[in-house]
């Protein structure tokens, strides 16, 4: 997503790039804001004293929000029209959808803004083959985790050169179409015998990083997004360190320790000035607007959890909403 804001005007522009960034958005326009987009809107003219549609037209409107809805990839908003570059009134209908340019007029809260300018900054995508003797997973680890290709050898060992080799040239090829960093990961020495493979292909190793991690698949990525090694090769890894504030909550959990978990335990706990931080899974801003908003006031960290990884889904089902404390209380 592209952000401008202009805190003069409590304007926001937005360009979105992905289906997710409409989630936000859905939440964050409310009745009331004011947005402004380029439409289509049926054009008219007056004929033998009547009005008569002759096509479409594009123009600019802004129209004040009265109805929000989330249908597949495309955000609705309804309202009634305050300015036009044409001569339209009444009502229309916005369709905000990949691509679209939209500025968006309202009461921002810092939180709100704070989101958009890390949506702004996308966290660095990096190429992840997780692999032992028998398998290969590639997948692209961004805003979110996204398989990209399996590969299989033909034997549980390698008791065969040619079978290694054909094995390991299936994987150079994935990795080669592949021009950011890139990390390969697995259990045992298959992991360092690839490395050395890729260095006698005359591949670029100043962008190769190796790790061990117990499993493949999916369950080593999950690994490798506990691990630091992500926050190393990206600057700005959001996926990594929301699977991390997730564990951590789920640990503190296990131990009875400083959290709180479910609706009614964290406004109690917000009521009291005991959180220190607040978890609130993306599907469920609309639900927790208010509880976000006295957050704000209190000072107290909003951190938002995508449900676009295994541990924020696990945290959207478990409770959704969830917060550390600064002390016990009762």
């Amino acid at each position: 997503m592209k952000v401008l804001y202009n805190a003069r005007e409590n304007t926001v522009r937005l360009k979105i790039e992905s289906p997710e960034e409409l989630v936000f958005l859905k939440s964050f326009i409310s009745p009331g804001s004011l947005v402004k987009a380029q439409t289509m809107r049926s054009k008219e003219i007056i004929r033998d004293g009547k009005k008569v549609k002759v096509g479409k037209e594009k123009i600019i409107v802004t129209i004040s929000v009265e109805k929000v809805e989330l249908k597949q990839d495309t955000l609705k908003l309804l309202g009634k029209i305050v300015e036009s570059s044409s001569e339209a009134s009444g009502y229309h209908s916005l369709s905000v959808t990949v691509g679209s340019d939209i500025t968006v007029k309202k009461e921002w809260q810092k939180w709100e803004i704070e989101k958009l300018r890390k949506l702004a900054k996308p966290a660095e995508r990096i190429l992840a083959c997780v692999l032992d003797e028998r398998e290969a997973y590639v997948y692209i680890i961004g805003e979110s985790v996204e398989e990209k290709a399996r590969i299989f050898s033909q034997y549980s060992k390698f008791s065969d050169f040619s079978i290694k080799a054909k094995y390991f040239s299936e994987i150079f090829s994935k990795l080669n179409e592949w021009k950011g960093k890139i990390i390969i990961a697995g259990p045992g020495f298959v992991k360092d015998e690839l490395k050395e493979f890729l260095k006698e292909k005359g591949f670029e190793m100043n962008r190769v990083f190796i790790d061990s991690v117990s499993h493949t698949g999916l369950a080593g990525v999950n690994e490798l997004l506990k691990r630091k090694i992500l926050e190393k090769i990206a600057k700005e890894s959001r996926i990594s360190k929301e699977t991390k504030i997730v564990e951590k909550f789920f640990e503190e959990l296990a131990k009875n320790g400083l959290v709180v978990y479910g609706e009614e335990e964290v406004r109690k706990a917000l009521d009291l000035g005991a959180l220190e931080k607040i978890l609130v899974s993306i599907k469920l801003l609309e639900k927790y607007t208010d509880i976000l908003e006295k957050a704000e006031k209190l000072k107290t960290e909003v951190i938002l959890i995508s449900s676009s990884h295994p541990a924020g889904e696990k945290f959207y089902h478990f409770c959704g909403i969830a917060g550390f404390l600064r002390y016990k209380i009762e």
